[in-house]
């Protein structure tokens, strides 16, 4: 089998992407996920934002940014397509995260990049932090019983992605210089159509990193 770009695998599912999660189990549990990260992220208004692989622009489905405060890369033409009808005034750019420059006070990576590039995410947010900016994204958990992707595997592609242990994303955090972090667990909510039962189930477990599906992530740059 051919073995697709990650680009050229986003651009075939852009047009359904949105309606991937609105399948019963699936939406209830995204909804649940949703919840417990609007309540866990510590994004107010305060400042510029950077929204890294932001795909169809989910992030602002969440969350009030000023348009002149956010920035959304991602390397899928057509999620971008998808992004700028969405939100025609706010600033999208197809590009590699890697390549990208600027200082931000927000660098965002939600469901996405860490899967498919490892933990160098995290010193290149780094890199794009102002002193005291803050970064927040998820990882999958290697000991937990993540599941690929049905609607990329239905693509035709067999999706492997990164995963890692609290420790590792706890020693690249302190050995970057991350004044302080925190590293919280998204456990599984797949087994239940009440969304309500979902929503008290995450922050019930919050702190159960061992029943992990994704760690939640949220670290400070240290002041220079």
């Amino acid at each position: 089998m051919h073995k697709k770009s990650i680009a050229q695998i986003y651009d075939a599912l852009a047009l359904n992407y949105e309606n991937n999660y609105q399948d019963e189990r699936v939406g209830v549990a995204v909804e649940a996920e949703n919840f417990y990260i609007q309540e866990l992220m510590p994004f107010q208004g305060m400042g510029s934002v950077l929204d890294c692989g932001c795909g169809t622009g989910m992030f602002l489905d969440l969350f009030n940014v000023d348009s002149s405060q956010y920035t959304g890369v991602d390397i899928s033409k057509k999620m971008l397509e998808v992004a700028k009808k969405k939100y025609p005034r706010y600033k999208f750019l197809e590009e590699n995260f890697y390549s990208h420059e600027g200082q931000y006070d927000f660098c965002i990576s939600l469901f996405s990049i860490p899967d498919y590039f490892g933990l160098s995410t995290i010193s290149k947010s780094y890199d794009l932090l102002k002193d005291n900016g803050m970064f927040v994204s998820t990882f999958i958990n290697k000991k937990g019983s993540y599941k690929k992707i049905h609607c990329i595997e239905e693509n035709g592609v067999d999706y492997n992605p990164y995963s890692y242990t609290y420790e590792e994303i706890a020693n690249e955090l302190h050995n970057l210089g991350f004044t302080w972090y925190y590293i919280l667990s998204i456990v599984d909510t797949t087994d239940s159509t009440d969304v309500q039962k979902m929503k008290n189930y995450l922050i019930y477990n919050k702190h159960s990193l061992a029943h992990a599906k994704y760690f939640f992530v949220i670290a400070q740059k240290n002041e220079t």
